[in-house]
């Protein structure tokens, strides 16, 4: 799990986590092929996108200290990367980091045309469905050698 915008947010969260997301299944998809190439096997993820609210912090002791991030956003993300699985889908991302994307202006560079509407899936803890994009399990690597 990663996050965007722990301790404190900045203005440009949501579009830093998709970029990740994407960074992440390009050198995912690009390490697979090298796999195969050399006779292993290929190798795939799924990546889960949701963006709101979380409560952040330190638990524990001067034996055994975590940083833990919990809360319905993190639930949601969670629900959304097993969907991954579901949908055959290598990215699966709500509505709401699109929104918040859209707001930040970094959805003009291109960075969401990527993402194909899916409708609406139902998720664990959800009483009404969440609206969902989701990008091919393959995608194009970038600067791939054959």
């Amino acid at each position: 799990m990663a996050t965007f915008g722990t301790p404190s947010r900045g203005p440009d969260d949501a579009s830093r986590a998709l970029r990740c997301a994407l960074a992440l299944a390009s050198e995912t998809t690009i390490w697979s092929a090298e796999r195969v190439a050399t006779g292993g096997l290929p190798l795939e993820i799924g990546i889960g996108l949701h963006y709101g609210e979380a409560i952040v912090g330190s638990i524990g002791d001067g034996q055994r200290l975590d940083y833990l991030v919990i809360g319905d956003t993190v639930n949601v993300a969670s629900r959304l990367e097993r969907l991954t699985r579901e949908m055959d889908a290598q990215i699966v991302v709500s509505d709401e980091p699109g929104a918040r994307i859209r707001n930040e202006g970094a959805g003009s560079d291109g960075l969401l045309d990527r993402f194909g509407r899916r409708g609406e899936e139902y998720v664990v803890g959800r009483v009404r469905p969440i609206a969902v994009w989701t990008t091919a399990r393959q995608l194009q690597p970038r600067n791939a050698t054959t």
